[in-house]
């Protein structure tokens, strides 16, 4: 069940990242992304958990064992966590942890009452997807918003996906429903990296969401995580002529589509980031305090 602080006042209009380990998360670039927040502006205040049992199927999200610094170890159960960070421009609510196994339904209830209540300007879902870009490219976000004014607004597309979907997919449509304008970005992780997490994926995401936030966000040694990363790669492709012609391929279908692209898409782009970054605009995105 949620616990929430009661004697903790409500961020003034805060915008909601949200981002589940599992499924929506390759390269764990999503939650990375918005942890981020997280560990880089202290103190980050835990404002409620997500953590009945019901939620979870402990055979395939299992408990962990951890120890302290001072040597004491302690259960570390499966549970969703709300974080109130304090940007140093607006108040953000952060939403991590594995994407719940069971009574989805009652989850979905649980955590978007949670949402409502803060009064957010905006909740931004955050998920990342495995795909076929090289590493050696900048890795592309997509995103869209709950309405063609907020998708222009952001520079993303309006929602049009039908088909299977997350809990990433159904808060963001039940936040939508509930009428907070509600956006969605999904970074992209190359399928052949040999590790498990992605650092060129979350700073792309994390990138995309100082845009669209219109923040400045702290990367920390996310440069070097990244150069590392890709240098391990270039490695393998070095011992391996199979995967360096495999990765020339992809490249080479990257680059022609990129030659497609008209000076029309990239006017269109540039007028789209003028807009947001214009002072005084009107769109309907997140307001920024005083």
């Amino acid at each position: 069940m949620s616990r929430l602080t009661p004697a903790d006042p409500r961020p003034s209009t805060p915008v909601v990242l949200v981002a589940f380990s599992g499924w929506n998360d390759a390269g764990e670039a999503a939650t990375g992304a918005v942890g981020q927040f997280v560990d880089m502006y202290d103190p980050a205040e835990e404002v409620a958990i997500l953590d009945d049992e019901a939620y979870w199927d402990y055979t395939e999200q299992r408990p962990e064992i951890r120890k302290e610094e001072s040597g004491e170890r302690f259960i570390d159960w499966p549970q969703v966590k709300v974080w109130r960070v304090e940007h140093p421009e607006r108040d953000v609510i952060c939403v991590l942890g594995p994407e719940p196994a069971l009574r989805w339904r009652s989850f979905l209830a649980e955590l978007t009452g949670l949402i409502k209540g803060f009064e957010p300007a905006m909740v931004i879902t955050v998920g990342c997807m495995v795909t076929d870009d090289p590493h050696s490219r900048p890795l592309p976000v997509s995103g869209h918003a709950s309405t063609p004014e907020l998708a222009s607004a952001l520079g993303v597309d309006p929602e049009t996906y039908v088909g299977p979907t997350g809990m990433t997919g159904l808060v963001h449509r039940a936040c939508s429903d509930l009428g907070i304008p509600t956006a969605s970005l999904w970074g992209s992780s190359p399928h052949y990296s040999p590790q498990r997490e992605c650092p060129k994926a979350k700073q792309a995401l994390l990138r995309r969401l100082s845009d669209v936030l219109d923040l400045d966000i702290d990367e920390g040694d996310l440069d070097d995580e990244v150069a590392e990363w890709e240098q391990t790669i270039n490695q393998l492709a070095e011992n391996d002529p199979d995967v360096a012609r495999y990765i020339a391929e992809l490249e080479a279908a990257q680059d022609a589509d990129l030659k497609e692209t008209t000076g029309d898409d990239i006017a269109a782009q540039f007028q789209r980031w003028l807009g947001r970054s214009r002072p005084g605009r009107d769109h309907p995105g997140p307001e920024r305090r005083g």
